[in-house]
């Protein structure tokens, strides 16, 4: 994790045409920028974030908990819980990898052979509460009930008050001599929570309180 960093300590960095990765990795670049006096704080600060941006680009692809994104999702890294973002073509795609990137959060999937089908319902008066409820419901039945989760269908509408889903769990019980368990999860969080739409499709992305 980046150790903060106040304004004082970067603005000689930030008005200058080019950084040295501090990390010792490779030459970052911020060329283009003019030099800007260190008393202009507002230029240094959007140059800041520009900065750790870079930074933080290079730093977390050579470290232990970065990971590419596999099977529509991926773990950012983060010091304390867990940070999933996943991806999808369609909303429901979306919703279905981050479920599963869940279950893989606490319990290797590689092992699990689903056996059973759990229904789903959830709904939010938005798209992030309507991702909250559907995670906190899959994690009660991965830490409460015992099932743990490799596959899922997910089906999104929107109503006049909000969206709802249906949604189906396929999994099986869980069983500590099979399945390697990874780290307990205890809950689900609005912190860092997105949903967002681009070109490629949509992202979700979510905190997990380990």
């Amino acid at each position: 994790m980046l150790n903060p960093v106040s304004l004082t300590q970067w603005s000689f960095m930030l008005t200058s045409y080019d950084v040295v990765d501090i990390f010792g990795s490779k030459p970052i670049s911020i060329r283009g920028l003019p030099h800007v006096p260190s008393s202009n704080l507002a230029e240094i600060a959007r140059r800041e974030s520009i900065l750790c941006e870079k930074i933080a680009e290079s730093y977390y692809s050579k470290s232990p908990n970065y990971s590419p994104v596999k099977n529509g999702y991926r773990f950012l890294d983060h010091m304390t819980d867990a940070v999933i973002e996943a991806y999808g073509e369609s909303l429901e795609e979306a919703f279905e990898n981050a479920a599963r990137g869940l279950n893989d959060t606490m319990i290797d999937l590689k092992d699990v052979k689903p056996d059973r089908e759990i229904r789903i319902a959830a709904e939010g008066h938005d798209l992030e509460s309507l991702l909250f409820d559907w995670l906190d419901k899959v994690m009660l039945l991965l830490v409460s009930d015992g099932i743990v989760m490799s596959d899922f269908s997910v089906k999104i509408s929107k109503k006049p008050e909000g969206y709802t889903l249906e949604g189906i769990a396929y999994g099986e019980k869980l069983d500590l001599n099979k399945h390697a368990y990874k780290v307990e999860i205890k809950a689900v969080t609005y912190h860092e929570m997105e949903v967002r739409q681009d070109k490629d499709g949509f992202t979700v992305k979510f905190l997990l309180d380990l």
